[in-house]
Formats: C-alpha cells, structure tokens, sequence
C-alpha cells in the first residue's frame, strides 16, 4: 500500500492545494512507508502552505545523507533543523530521560523554567504542545487525565535528543569518564536499592551539573538514599538549579543540606515520608517550585 499526505487548508479541502497534493506524494514516498517519519514529516509540514517551502524539503539533502549509526530517519533531521533555537533547547534538555521512559508534563515545564529554557508555565506550555505537534512527544494512551498524562519519546527521537544535547545532558552509567561527567550539565540517574552512593560518589567530578533527577526504571519496594549522599555529596552540587529527591523513604533531612544550594529554583520531595522540612530550605531564596504532593506525614 502506497503512501498519502493529504494536504487541507482551514476549511479542510485538500483541493485548493494540488500542487502541494502531488509535492506531498513524492515526500511520502522518500519516508519508505515508515509511519514515524510520515507522522513526523505531517507535523513538520502541517504550517507550511508554501509550495517553495515543500519542494525544498523534498530537495533537501538530508535524504541523500546516509543513515546516523543511531539510525536517526532524515524525517527526524528534518524536522528537527526546522525547530525555532528556544525550541531545540527544550528539545535536546529531554534527552535527560531514558528510552521508554514515561514522562510527566509538567516536570519537564518546570525543570525547563529552573534552567532558564522557558519564563513561564503558560509559555512551557506552549513550547510542549508544539513538539508534541511535531510527533516528538507522543502521549501515552493510557495515562490518566488528571495529572496531565504520560508521555514518551520514541527510541529514534530519543536518539536525536541526545545527538541534539551534545552530551550536556546525560543518564548516569557506571564506569563514565571524567570527561563525560565534568562535561554534562543536566543528569538523571536509576535509582537502585543499595542507597546509591556508590553511583552518585563520582558527582564531585561534575562541577557545573545544574539538573539531578532520580528515575525510577523498574519497581523498588522503599528505596532509600544514603546518608552520606545527603551530608557529603548533594551539599556540594552548588550549581544545581533543579533537584528531585522524589520517591524515596526520608523520614528527615540533615538541618544543613540546602545552605549552599542557593541556586536552586526546583525542589522535588514529593512521595516522602519527611516530617518537617529542614531548617536550610530558608537559605533557597531562588526556590521558584517545590514540591510536596503525597507527603502524608508532613
């Protein structure tokens, strides 16, 4: 079965387009039947009215380049040369999370705006919207309506958000070089049960992270966060703009530990068993979002 783009102006009619109708045939046929490259290239091209605009994406080079070892589509490249510079930053910044992983719409808002990518939430907002147009973001069918539901990057768009990061934005692995790590500045991590520090220990070879986010891969019943993670390792992560200790079992906090996180904007402790905040939070006069959803002991 061949391919079709149908090309429809406000009113829905395909035939006050036909040149753009028969340009659209032979872009389609470029996409070899690939449905994430016809979704993606229907998000790409859904603005543009222009037939110039559309023989130049059937022109254009990309299609002739061979493939990225990732295997990233020219579909992908293409649109994503396409995004506006603001948008490319947001675009690239969700490399953070893992293939797969399904991801809450409004964490990335806000870790957006911590990092200075977005001003406002109406603005994230927007900026989310038109990449989930795009057939960037894609939602997960099954993901509640009340908080926003899920949503997730396909692997191939995954792969693009990290090409795209130029390594700024990594997920923390074993055996990681210095250089990777003194090179990234915004990292998330899978949280384990052993306490993570043997994991998070290498962070005082990072000295511009200004994200650190915790990712729960698979189930883990109470995981907890060592001591010396919260006295030795966090307190020195003063470029950190964007924190989330989220999901796992405090019961307190050392008094000390955000006294010299004074830049951090985004605080997550939602999902915690705190009973009271530590008496540093006060030393946070950047603190612009923090989170406590689900703190039933506080």
């Amino acid at each position: 079965m061949g391919s079709k783009i149908i090309v429809t102006d406000v009113a829905g009619d395909p035939k006050e387009h036909p040149e753009l109708e028969e340009v659209g045939k032979q872009i389609a046929d470029k996409c070899k039947g690939l449905p994430l490259a016809l979704k993606t290239l229907a998000g790409f091209l859904s603005s543009k009215l222009e037939v110039d605009e559309w023989t130049n994406t059937l022109r254009s080079e990309i299609w002739e380049l061979p493939r990225h070892p990732n295997g990233i589509l020219p579909a992908l490249m293409l649109s994503y040369n396409d995004l506006p510079a603001h948008l490319k930053q947001c675009f690239s910044y969700c490399s953070i999370y893992p293939e797969d992983y399904q991801f809450c719409k409004e964490q990335v808002i806000h870790l957006w705006i911590a990092n200075g990518l977005v001003q406002q939430l109406h603005s994230g907002n927007q900026y989310f919207n038109e990449l989930r147009s795009r057939s960037l973001f894609e939602r997960v069918p099954e993901s509640s309506e009340r908080d926003g539901g899920k949503f997730l990057m396909h692997d191939l768009v995954n792969d693009l958000a990290q090409i795209a990061s130029s390594k700024l934005c990594v997920m923390l692995k074993e055996c990681q070089g210095s250089h990777m790590l003194e090179q990234s500045r915004h990292m998330s991590y899978s949280m384990g049960g052993g306490g993570d520090f043997e994991k998070l220990k290498t962070l005082s070879k990072s000295k511009q992270l200004r994200t650190l986010l915790p990712i729960s891969i698979q189930y883990l019943y109470r995981p907890k966060l060592s001591k010396r993670v919260l006295h030795n390792i966090l307190p020195r992560l003063t470029p950190l703009r964007a924190l989330s200790l989220s999901g796992y079992e405090f019961v307190e906090f050392p008094d000390a530990l955000f006294i010299k996180l004074k830049l951090l904007r985004f605080l997550d402790l939602s999902r915690t068993k705190i009973k009271k905040l530590p008496d540093s939070i006060c030393a946070l006069y950047n603190l612009e979002t923090l989170l406590l959803s689900y703190c039933r002991y506080l």
